[in-house]
């Protein structure tokens, strides 16, 4: 498939199908299919799949950032821009309170240095 070619749809249509896959194991080197896991299903599976397919659609942005700015914009209207992540799919923490990124969310109370 050519860069040309891709249409925001698509893209949107190929995240959202990768969101209800099933988790993958991993594999033997003579299977003809990717192994998978049976999960139960519920709101924190969901919830981690659709984690999984926004990292992959990040991966995927990048790689298309990439290209078009190596070919001079061949793409004219860049359709990967108007895909959006699944939103409020962070990390869990402690019974359900949500955590994003940041560098605050790592600092547990440690015991201090007694070297001063």
């Amino acid at each position: 498939m050519l860069v040309e070619d891709l249409t925001a749809e698509r893209i949107l249509r190929w995240r959202n199908q990768h969101a209800s896959w099933p988790k993958r194991v991993h594999t033997k080197a003579h299977a003809v299919r990717p192994a998978t896991k049976e999960t139960p299903d519920g709101d924190d599976t969901r919830r981690k799949r659709r984690a999984t397919a926004n990292r992959i659609l990040t991966i995927l942005k990048a790689l298309l950032n990439h290209a078009f700015s190596r070919t001079a914009g061949s793409h004219p209207t860049r359709p990967w821009r108007r895909v959006k992540p699944f939103g409020k799919v962070e990390r869990r923490l402690f019974g359900g309170a949500r955590i994003s990124s940041g560098p605050w969310r790592n600092r547990a109370k440690r015991p201090r240095s007694r070297l001063r």
